[in-house]
Formats: C-alpha cells, structure tokens, sequence
C-alpha cells in the first residue's frame, strides 16, 4: 500500500511541476501475483479501474496463458 501511496505522491508532483494533470477515471491498475483485494484497494486509494487482462496493445487486449 505504501508503494502505492509513493505512486501517487510522484503523479501529484508531476501535475504540480508540469500543469498536467492525470486522469485517473480514465487509468487502470493491474498487476501480477497480488490478490484482488489488494487491487481493489488499490484501484480505489488511486480511483481508477481495475485492468481486466494482463494488458492493453492498440486497444487489443492481450491475455497471457
């Protein structure tokens, strides 16, 4: 969780620093080897989605066996 706090925090000053600014309701989280609930908490400490494949390319998702 506190990885995830530090994301934010870099995302926060990226805004500050440049005067853009991330659109969170449109990003998604994901990840690998770490439980749902965790990527709940995630996705909701970061409020964005939760990644349904593995990932994205040119709007395919790609989904590893």
């Amino acid at each position: 969780m506190q990885s995830v706090m530090v994301v934010k925090a870099i995302l926060m000053c990226f805004e500050f620093a440049y005067g853009l600014k991330v659109n969170y309701s449109k990003s998604i989280v994901g990840g690998e080897g770490i439980s749902s609930n965790d990527l709940l908490r995630f996705s909701s400490l970061l409020n964005c989605g939760i990644m349904k494949a593995s990932f994205t390319y040119f709007g395919y998702e790609s989904i590893r066996d």
